[in-house]
């Protein structure tokens, strides 16, 4: 039997070229027969940033190539928010999105009556509707999909919808965090919700007010002031002066179902009188706890359908009548309260009392996917390729849950020896993870990768599930659903039965973390609660019960990079129908990914090994942009039906290796691999950043953080290079009383070349800050001020923003050089007294 890839598959890969031509490693897959490249257009970003008033917000305008799913009709809006809430300055708004299928008219409505059109072009995925005027306040506008089924004449209709809130002249940086975002019904526990206000606007009191709302975001129950004052004991808030506002919160969940909150701003606008801006509302999930009892039970269910489906397959050789097999199964279960239908198209799957949602992974040897025989659609077209456009971070992941099932035809492999192959450009490479490494922890972590490679099993699964269910476990999508499975496999005994503390995760059982509630002193440690992410993803519907491992959702996708956006990524999805009907490549597209490359239909390991082989041995080997190495999409010829498919930027390219988000504008730590405690901020009392709107900051551990913080990003120095500058700011609870003392908190930049040297740039400990005056070591490089935010434990004293400037010269040749820059602080003699340092405006000349 010829060795098939499981519709499970998942793979999301942004691709690497050598630097103009050099270094560019041998062709590794040069015996197979990849054929003709075409070359597309270009993806054109929007401006994510702040409007003018009076200024149309049309937000992420989407890519212009148009190779998409087409199984069924799917509606998403992507623009300018995938998430369904944004805020504007702006009176207008024009909204972008995808539509998949057989569509014939797409309108817009508000719930205050206003109507319009959608310009869409037949064969396009890609829509955008007209102006649509914005009161201040929000607006909630519904966009409607009408079209047919696939070879079908029966008229369908699909929905999507936002919110969009009008605040003139103010704009939020962010929406609101919720910390921790869940509860389990009859708990009770601390809970912090910050709010990052940003430089957009100006307040007219420095404080904002947490209301709870209704889920569509009215409702003027206030519950309180929120402030930044850095007591983190007191109020939560963890840093003094930084823009970022906290309220601390004791809340019970009574019974399942969402709370929601959202917070007003007193603003100024032009006439100066105030009025509360609103920004996006947040979440806490209320959930039913899954027993392990429960848990087991489902997954008994699940194991008796796979046999099912297996012994009857072999006795019979026909798949109808081993789904009906494995569908008896499930039906007889007590706790089964939606089952699929025998006439469905996908995988076969269940829907249990207590909202946990299983299916069973069942295919041939070698298939990377299972299910019913059903052909997903795609439209293809091609134009020419415009100006390259470059991913935002060159951090990549690779996953391999089912290894053992796909060797030797594991594209994952061979990624990683064609990556290794090159020194420049210069990437920080993960994995490949296999088995239970590639399990929900890792999956969680997708958005923080430009180059996200996943080879596993997947399918389509839930279609007839009713649109109710799908509701309320925030599915956008109401037809089926492309799931990945995970390496993790589902073991009941780990999901939490009880609200636990804890002061680290080593206390916490596996899957949990500890999330601290109540920050250390110097007499007592730190405490928290433990949670448990796994068991809260599968009570949310978000995570996927199967017999024998876990899988993922498109809103799991979309859930983990709420908080920040993938960065620009090519999404390579090397398995069966995870082109199908478009839910992933809705999603990745909604969280701000541009490219994803996968296959519409059942695909074999060979083929797509192949096909991705092809994809980024060409990109990394020869500098090719998404579109050149994509080629012109071929059927595997193991499949009928089942075509290898690149749906979005077609002129991605990964050829850029210098270095990228030099002065933090992307708004958080993305192309940086952070550890410990690393975040950006706007701004850190009056210090404001020295280029643009954002600033980083590392520090030995502010708040509840108590891992040291460090940002380190690889990449390659162009031999024409002179000067790598950056400035710094320096802050400690340290100076003045412990100068001279073995408490010598420090700041590091370095800069490890290709040979494996490392050259500091900047090495400032306690007592090179400290005045002469104050000891013998102390040697004043830099004066020192008091500051005006104060940590946790007593005075700050602070240096003036500094230049540092390294002479890059002695360390290149004729070829761009790989280097690892990295900044970091240490911890000398004590944990109690902080120290932070600002990072901006990092230049190479």
């Amino acid at each position: 039997m010829v060795a098939r890839r499981f519709c499970f598959l998942w793979s999301t890969v942004l691709v690497l070229a050598s630097c103009d031509g050099a270094d560019g490693g041998r062709d590794i897959i040069s015996q197979y027969d990849f054929g003709n490249t075409d070359i597309q257009p270009a993806d054109v970003a929007g401006d994510l940033g702040p409007r003018d008033p009076g200024t149309v917000d049309q937000g992420y305008v989407p890519p212009v190539s148009v190779d998409g799913p087409s199984a069924e009709l799917l509606l998403r809006i992507t623009g300018p928010s995938g998430r369904g809430h944004a805020t504007t300055t702006g009176s207008l708004v024009a909204l972008t999105g995808l539509v998949f299928g057989p569509v014939r008219s797409i309108a817009w409505s508000t719930a205050s009556g206003g109507s319009g059109s959608v310009a869409f072009t037949e064969g396009s995925p890609y829509w955008l509707s007209d102006v649509i005027p914005l009161a201040v306040g929000d607006n909630r506008i519904v966009v409607t999909a009408t079209g047919t089924l696939a070879d079908s004449d029966q008229v369908v209709t699909v929905t999507d919808e936002i919110t969009v809130t009008r605040n003139p002249g103010y704009l939020f940086a962010a929406q609101p965090e919720i910390n921790p975002p869940a509860l389990f019904v009859g708990q009770t526990e601390i809970v912090y919700v910050t709010m990052a206000v940003g430089p957009f606007g100006t307040l007219a009191e420095n404080a904002l007010t947490l209301r709870q709302v209704d889920a569509l975001g009215a409702g003027q129950t206030a519950l309180g002031t929120m402030v930044d004052d850095g007591d983190v004991a007191k109020s939560g808030d963890e840093i003094q002066g930084d823009g970022v506002f906290t309220i601390k919160l004791s809340l019970t969940c009574s019974q399942p179902g969402p709370m929601h909150f959202r917070v007003a701003a007193q603003v100024r606008d032009d006439s100066s009188q105030p009025y509360a801006a609103l920004s996006a509302p947040v979440r806490l999930e209320c959930l039913q706890r899954v027993t392990r009892n429960a848990c087991a039970s489902h997954q008994q269910t699940l194991g008796d359908a796979r046999i099912a489906y297996e012994t009857a397959l072999s006795a019979s050789g026909n798949e109808a009548a081993a789904r009906a097999s494995a569908i008896a199964v499930l039906s007889a279960d007590a706790a089964a309260v939606e089952v699929v239908d025998p006439e469905e198209a996908g995988g076969l799957w269940v829907r249990f009392d207590d909202g946990v949602v299983g299916a069973v992974n069942v295919a041939a040897a070698g298939v990377r996917g299972g299910g019913s025989e059903e052909s997903g659609g795609l439209a293809a077209v091609s134009s020419a390729s415009t100006q390259v456009q470059s991913v935002s971070s060159k951090n990549v992941l690779l996953m391999s849950p089912f290894v053992a099932d796909f060797a030797p035809n594991d594209e994952t492999v061979l990624f990683s020896n064609v990556a290794s192959n090159v020194s420049c450009p210069a990437y920080s490479v993960r994995g490949p993870l296999n088995a239970s490494a590639a399990g929900l922890a890792a999956f969680r972590r997708l958005n923080q990768h430009g180059i996200v490679a996943v080879a596993t099993h997947g399918e389509i699964y839930f279609g007839g599930m009713s649109a109710a269910a799908k509701r309320a476990m925030h599915w956008r999508h109401s037809g089926a659903q492309e799931v990945l499975w995970t390496g993790e496999r589902v073991n009941c005994s780990n999901l939490s039965q009880a609200a636990q503390t804890c002061s680290s995760t080593m206390d916490c059982g596996v899957g949990s973390e500890c999330i601290i509630t109540t920050p250390a002193t110097e007499k007592v440690k730190a405490s928290g609660t433990c949670y448990d992410r796994t068991l809260v993803d599968l009570a949310a519907g978000r995570v996927v019960m199967g017999d024998q491992h876990y899988g993922v959702t498109p809103e799991f996708i979309g859930h983990y990079a709420e908080r920040e956006r993938f960065p620009n990524s090519l999404i390579y999805l090397g398995a069966c129908r995870t082109l199908y009907n478009g839910t992933l490549a809705g999603e990745f597209f909604a969280s701000g990914a541009k490219a994803v490359v996968g296959f519409t239909n059942r695909v074999s390991s060979l083929f797509a090994f192949k096909q991705g082989g092809q994809l980024f041995s060409r990109m990394i080997e020869q500098g090719m942009t998404t579109g050149e190495a994509y080629g012109v999409g071929a059927q595997d010829p193991d499949n009928a039906g089942s075509y290898f498919r690149l749906f979005g930027a077609r002129n991605l390219g990964i050829s850029d290796y210098e270095i990228l988000n030099v002065s933090f504008e992307t708004g958080d730590l993305s192309a940086w691999n952070r550890e410990g405690d690393g975040r950006v901020i706007t701004r850190l009392g009056e210090a404001k950043p020295i280029d643009g709107k954002f600033m980083g900051i590392i520090s030995t551990g502010l708040g509840f953080t108590v891992d040291i913080g460090s940002a380190t990003q690889r990449f390659c120095i162009p031999s024409n290079a002179k000067t790598l500058s950056f400035y710094w700011k320096y802050y400690s609870e340290e100076f003045l009383e412990f100068c001279g003392t073995p408490y010598q908190d420090a700041f590091l930049a370095t800069l490890t070349d290709s040979k494996g040297v490392r050259h500091d740039l900047v090495n400032m400990k306690v007592d090179d800050l400290c005045p002469t005056s104050k000891c013998e070591a102390c040697k004043g490089l830099f004066p020192l001020t008091k500051a005006d935010v104060s940590f946790d434990k007593g005075d700050v004293y602070m240096t003036d923003w500094q230049r540092a400037e390294f002479d890059l010269v002695p360390l290149l040749g004729s070829r761009p050089t790989n280097v690892i820059l990295k900044f970091f602080c240490t911890d000398t003699g004590d944990s109690i007294y902080d120290t932070a340092v600002l990072v901006d405006r990092i230049r190479i000349e």
